[in-house]
This record gives structure tokens, sequence and C-alpha cells, in this order.
């Protein structure tokens, strides 16, 4: 899998995760930190992005960052 592939399925997957918790995007952004333009970035698997932004985005999602990635 390239990065490209990797970008867009873990932007599926918080995309996924946010509707499940019925989530928009804007409160994700605040329970997370992460700006509303970049979460939208990652979800479209536009934007590459740092481990820290990864780990805000589990908590913000109620998860521990391992089930955010696990099985990518």
């Amino acid at each position: 899998m390239d990065q490209d592939d990797l970008l867009h399925k873990f932007g599926r997957r918080i995309t996924a995760l946010r509707e499940q918790r019925g989530l928009t995007i804007d409160e994700l952004a605040a329970r997370s930190g992460v700006g509303v333009e970049e979460i939208a970035l990652i979800e479209t698997g536009e934007l590459d992005f740092q481990v820290t932004v990864v780990y805000a985005l589990a908590r913000g999602l109620g998860l521990k960052t391992a089930q955010l990635v696990e099985g990518l």
C-alpha cells in the first residue's frame, strides 16, 4: 500500500467513526483541537499529517490511538 492509499483509507476511517458517533466535523474539531479544515482534508485523504494529529483525533473520538489505526 502506498502513502496515498494509506491516507485515503485513514481518512475514510475517520469519517466513518465520526459519523457513527453522530459528530459533525465542527464537533470533532472542538473535541480534538484539530482544525475543521484540517479534518476535512484528512477525511478526503488530501493531507499528510503528524502523529500528534492522530492522537488528538483518537481522543476526540473517544478511542485509543491503536484502535484508530488498527487494521490499516
